[in-house]
């Protein structure tokens, strides 16, 4: 167990992040850095507006009046990560954030999910300059962590784009929809109108490969009547990272004489990327465009394009196993996983004041496209026929949402004018997913003559991934209407009070959903305020999680350095196959949201706030546990599929409560001659537990004992995959013409449970990981930077247990990853 929040108490935490600033000596918190120091900082980041939660215009918020805890990441924040995208970046920057280096096999490498306050990717939701973003196409599928989820892929999104990013840490369903139960990310694309930055950026993993390249432009250029048009451009490189050990043992069979084939003893095969990272290239491009027609209206536009081509290995198919061909490959083969994106968002509107209410009319389309492939790979049972490289299929997302949106002021004689707003929203979605060829799926029929398999069929699908069959080709669409009211009003001039309202209908089984919150923030002195919310909220299933299909591979390890692995055939909740086990229609996930907290702002700059927060939610939509065994293979069998394997379906099967508390300190300090400094630190503290786990619906229940919705590998994944506590300490220090960021992140402790058994559960210790960026200006227009993200070159715990292959050995939910190191250096030029 993990004492270590008990260790490190909330006020130990508060009284070291004022010591740091107070320590390094004795000068006074500034007011404008610019006037006494020329490095100093450009803004005031303690006074930031932020839009976010806030739809009224005439009552601006910054950080501390939000009766909600906000972060505010600016794009200097994310320059300094050179990180390998948003997502990594926001991992390294949010307490609240949490990304596990491999939550699953397949695409989930690629796309990996992170969740905010402990929940999953898909229960928060992602916006653009305010508008909903669409969700990748590539489901999480075979995971251990938020499996089945279709988060948005924030790595599609230029970081040469980013003005800040905006994160509110509260239930908004409300306000914003479905998946808003853990909170919102808004991106805010840059409104530069002239001028622009080239930066390219260059780095490599200490000892474990994964070079990157990236290579960003960002452009601004005026339009008519002082209208703007920003364009970005980022291009991005990545090798693959290998942390697998060597695969030694078992590989051949024995000589006639029963001695050891010679060859074993040279083998030392490596699974190249599917134990680190993978091998992409990445285009991301973008546009931000307003132009005013008149005083009072203005047209706007904004758009993103990706295109990512990447590969990762799958699992090494041994030359001694059943799936093997040693006339196509003597030595045994490491497929290869080919995954190629296309992806679009493109808005348009217009906003403007008529009759004193602000309006706001766009529609958003958005899609994401993904094609399947593998090579070096193999259909075993097409015997020597086989094909070696093969397209498995396509999927397909599709998102067009639509809002016309209302406020104004109202005096009713309160202490301020109450907030007035309403709007209305559609969205089409769309889930698709098209088929592979014919040998990608197909059973050829071959079987083995000779050897220890002699007679024996061998498995029917390209070893990589089985390629998607026309039965499993499907596609489904739904459309959501919704409507809100947004009132917020002070009864008094210290005391603020929020509430909205939302309804929305789903054309789907989701139906009907209404939500509801309650906000307030009181002022009991100019310093400290109290701030509060309780609301309600949903995440409506996605479209895939009903219809998807698929197989992976599950692998069990038996014995120190062995394994066993068998093929689970994901069921669509709507097959017979999966009705036969029990599966139904599956319903919208419930929450209900409470935090409380209070800011404080002793000086000009110095800022504390702290926030605690219960999310219980009911009805969560899991993957089933994998259901095998004699019963399950007569089911599979009698609807037509292969017996020898297992399955899964999704479906609402539990009850989870999540409570945790949020703490974020930032202080700003002039030392005169020795430059100015930003001190920040912050925490997370949070625990998620399984309330409930529903019976055993009576098809399965009547299977026998053996087969429970939720087993006790899921729940630990759950509960305890994910560090319990996070916490950042942060200097950035500007002297002269050097700026110099140095960043502290303890990760707390996390367990990893075994499906082949309670004796290989694992826990890892916590780890501090230090991050360091060195920039230097050498004129005003030109930059160079050098840095290390993991200075220290920080591994997890290598405690395994390691697979028959050679993976596992670091195991696999590490939030700071498996690679160790990494060390870049940066060149930038303004203009």
């Amino acid at each position: 167990m993990d004492n270590s929040f008990r260790r490190a108490t909330l006020p130990d935490l508060v009284r070291l992040a004022i010591s740091l600033g107070l320590l390094a000596g004795s000068g006074s918190a500034f007011a404008d850095t610019n006037d006494s120091h020329p490095g100093g900082y450009q803004d005031k980041p303690l006074e930031t507006v932020v839009v976010t939660g806030n739809r009224a215009r005439g009552n601006q918020r910054t950080i501390t009046d939000s009766p909600a805890p906000i972060d505010v990441i600016k794009a200097d924040d994310l320059q300094r990560q050179s990180s390998a995208g948003l997502t990594a970046a926001l991992n390294s920057l949010l307490p609240s954030f949490n990304l596990p280096a491999i939550p699953g096999g397949g695409s989930s490498s690629l796309v990996r999910p992170a969740g905010l306050r402990g929940l999953n990717a898909d229960q928060t939701l992602v916006l653009v300059n305010g508008k909903r973003r669409h969700t990748t196409a590539l489901v999480n599928i075979s995971s251990y962590m938020n499996n089945g989820s279709q988060p948005a892929d924030l790595d599609l999104i230029p970081v040469s784009a980013v003005d800040h990013i905006e994160v509110l840490r509260d239930g908004a369903a409300a306000q914003y929809g479905s998946d808003a139960i853990a909170g919102v990310i808004n991106i805010i694309l840059k409104t530069n109108d002239h001028g622009g930055n080239a930066t390219t950026t260059g780095g490599h993993n200490y000892g474990s490969g994964g070079g990157v390249v990236t290579q960003s432009l960002n452009l601004g250029s005026l339009l008519p009547n002082d209208g703007f048009f920003n364009f970005a451009l980022d291009v991005r490189t990545q090798d693959d990272a290998d942390r697998a050990d060597s695969a030694k043992g078992a590989f051949y069979h024995p000589l006639p004489d029963g001695s050891p084939d010679p060859r074993e003893e040279t083998v030392n095969r490596h699974i190249s990327s599917s134990y680190g990272e993978p091998r992409y290239k990445l285009l991301n491009a973008s546009y931000n465009a307003e132009l005013p027609l008149s005083s009072t209206t203005s047209l706007y536009s904004f758009s993103t394009v990706s295109v990512r081509k990447s590969e990762g290995g799958a699992s090494f198919i041994r030359p001694n196993s059943l799936s093997a061909n040693a006339s196509l490959y003597p030595d045994g083969t490491l497929p290869v996983r080919e995954i190629e994106e296309n992806d679009f968002q493109s808005a348009i509107g217009a906003r403007g004041e008529l009759a004193a209410w602000d309006w706001d009319l766009s529609t958003t389309l958005g899609r994401n496209k993904a094609w399947l492939s593998s090579r070096n790979d193999l259909n075993p049972s097409f015997g020597n026929a086989s094909a070696s490289h093969f397209d498995q299929g396509s999927q397909t997302a599709d998102q067009w949402t639509s809002n016309l949106d209302f406020t104004r002021p109202f005096e009713i004689g309160l202490a301020k004018p109450m907030d007035l707003s309403f709007g209305f929203e559609h969205r089409y979605e769309r889930f698709s997913i098209g088929d592979g060829d014919y040998d990608s799926y197909a059973n050829g029929g071959y079987i083995i003559a000779e050897g220890p398999y002699q007679g024996i069929a061998p498995p029917a699908g390209s070893t990589a991934t089985s390629g998607y069959s026309p039965d499993e080709a499907t596609s489904g669409s739904r459309n959501n209407y919704a409507s809100y009211l947004d009132l917020g009003f002070y009864p008094s001039e210290k005391w603020y009070v929020g509430v909205a309202g939302r309804f929305e209908h789903y054309t789907d089984d989701a139906g009907n959903s209404t939500s509801g919150k309650l906000s307030t923030r009181y002022e009991l002195t100019p310093a400290f305020s109290l701030r509060a919310t309780v609301s309600n909220g949903f995440r409506a299933p996605s479209i895939a999680q009903s219809i998807y299909a698929s197989s992976w591979t599950r692998t069990l390890v038996t014995g120190p350095g062995t394994s066993t692995s068998y093929d689970v055939k994901v069921l669509p909740v709507d097959s017979a196959a999966a009705k036969a086990l029990g599966a139904e229609a599956l319903k919208p996930e419930k929450s209900t949201n409470y935090s409380v907290g209070f800011t404080y702002e002793p000086l000009n700059n110095l800022r504390l706030t702290t926030d605690a927060y219960l999310i219980k939610i009911r009805d969560r939509i899991v993957e089933a546990s994998v259901l095998a065994g004699p019963e399950v293979s007569d089911i599979l069998a009698a609807n037509g599929l292969q017996s020898d394997i297992a399955a899964q379906y999704y479906t609402n099967a539990i009850d989870t409560s999540t409570h945790g508390v949020d703490v974020v300190l930032d202080y700003l300090q002039d030392y005169a001659a020795f430059g100015s400094v930003k001190w920040s630190a912050g925490l997370n503290w949070n625990k998620t537990k399984v309330d409930n786990v529903n019976d055993a619906p009576a098809a399965l229940a009547a299977l026998g004992s053996n087969y429970t919705l939720f087993d006790y590998e899921a729940q630990s994944d759950l509960t305890k995959g994910s560090p319990t506590n996070k916490y950042i300490l942060n200097a950035n220090w500007l002297i002269g013409d050097f700026n110099v960021n140095l960043r502290g992140t303890r990760y707390g402790e996390y367990f990893q449970a075994s499906a082949g058994g309670r004796a290989y559960d694992r826990t890892w210790s916590p780890t501090w990981i230090t991050d360091l960026d060195v920039g230097y200006s050498i004129t005003r227009q030109l930059k160079v930077a050098i840095g290390a993200n993991n200075l220290f070159d920080k591994y997890p715990d290598k405690i395994g247990p390691v697979t028959g292959q050679g993976l596992n050995g670091y195991g696999l939910y590490s939030p700071y990853g498996l690679t160790g190191g990494y060390y870049y250096s940066r060149l930038s030029f303004d203009f």
